[in-house]
């Protein structure tokens, strides 16, 4: 999520208008340079509380970085940049944050994994990541 300067991620305590939502919209960048693997931009953006719990990501990109998957979820509908089989650049825009698929809020899921099977993007073992040299767990605040 983003937060603005008095630390809120919307105007409103749970607006269903997703423009209300400080990430809705932003530039995503690609965290690595690797091969597109998976791009999917079919799925509406919801308006919280409602969900897709069938397409669990929603509209996302998955970029093979060496040996390890990085999955970008929840895109807005008709942002996604990048076309399989692509090759991006770090630093490249892949998309813009939504709120696509199981989510409640727009806000950007990132995570990385090794192996599992090669159609799946939930069964692999987890990898660590980093952000400006400092390690992300849940809810770690970026600046």
């Amino acid at each position: 999520m983003r937060l603005n300067g008095f630390g809120t991620r919307a105007l409103g305590f749970s607006p269903a208008a997703l423009e209300r939502y400080h990430i809705f919209g932003d530039a995503v960048f690609s965290p690595c340079s690797g091969r597109v693997s998976v791009a999917v931009d079919n799925h509406p953006d919801l308006t919280p509380p409602h969900r897709d719990q069938v397409n669990v990501a929603g509209n996302h990109v998955v970029i093979a970085c060496r040996d390890v998957k990085v999955l970008l979820a929840h895109l807005q509908h008709g942002s996604i940049a990048v076309t399989l089989g692509e090759l991006v650049q770090e630093g490249q825009v892949i998309g813009r944050v939504g709120n696509s698929g199981n989510s409640t809020q727009p806000h950007l899921h990132i995570h990385a994994e090794r192996g599992g099977t090669p159609d799946s993007i939930l069964d692999g073992e987890g990898v660590p990541m980093h952000c400006a040299g400092k390690f992300l767990v849940r809810n770690a605040v970026v600046r």
